[in-house]
């Protein structure tokens, strides 16, 4: 075993598990089906967790990053019947495509009890305290940004930030951003 900034490695594992769209899911899969630890050229098996989605916009890097992931790599779990679908289009073996659901909605199911129990929606004044774990008293708008091709552009930004601040005159809305998009 081998250890990096406090991650234990096995020597030579079995599988590697990338996760999403972004550079680093592309990078770690790219140079995985590089590696070669015997004579053999054997490797570890790529697993990738949310296969198969497209935007069909090659504009995009994240769209890049998972044409490029999906097909280094010899597992696919796809969230969605469209991945297999997109998979199956480009030529990808269906024999290694597995739809497995969606792992931000099954993170948002785990935690939801948790998420009500939060108190901040009685700080925002959407919901009084006796109605706890109930429907918000009001409806609002929570607004995230992170993708580049909407953050980097100033006039896409500019845009959306307009939209929102028309939802902004019916009802409460909020905007937490990132780094990357304060920084903007």
């Amino acid at each position: 075993m081998k250890k990096f900034e406090g991650v234990v490695l096995a020597e030579k594992p079995d599988v590697v598990v990338v996760v999403g769209d972004v550079n680093s899911t592309m990078g770690c899969a790219l140079v995985t089906s590089k590696i070669s630890f015997d004579a053999t050229g054997s490797r570890p098996m790529i697993a990738h967790v949310e296969a198969g989605l497209r935007s069909f916009d090659r504009s995009m890097p994240e769209e890049i990053n998972r044409i490029v992931t999906d097909h280094v790599s010899d597992l696919l779990f796809v969230t969605e019947e469209s991945g297999i679908q997109n998979l199956h289009k480009e030529g990808v073996s269906l024999d290694c495509v597995h739809l497995v659901g969606n792992t931000m909605i099954d993170s948002l199911l785990t935690f939801k009890d948790k998420a009500e129990e939060s108190a901040i929606c009685e700080k925002l004044g959407l919901r009084t305290r006796s109605a706890k774990n109930s429907k918000p008293i009001r409806p609002y708008a929570l607004l995230t940004l992170h993708r580049p091709s909407n953050v980097d552009n100033r006039d896409g930004f500019l845009s959306i930030l307009a939209v929102w601040r028309n939802w902004r005159r019916i009802f409460p809305s909020y905007f937490p951003s990132i780094p990357n998009t304060a920084a903007h």
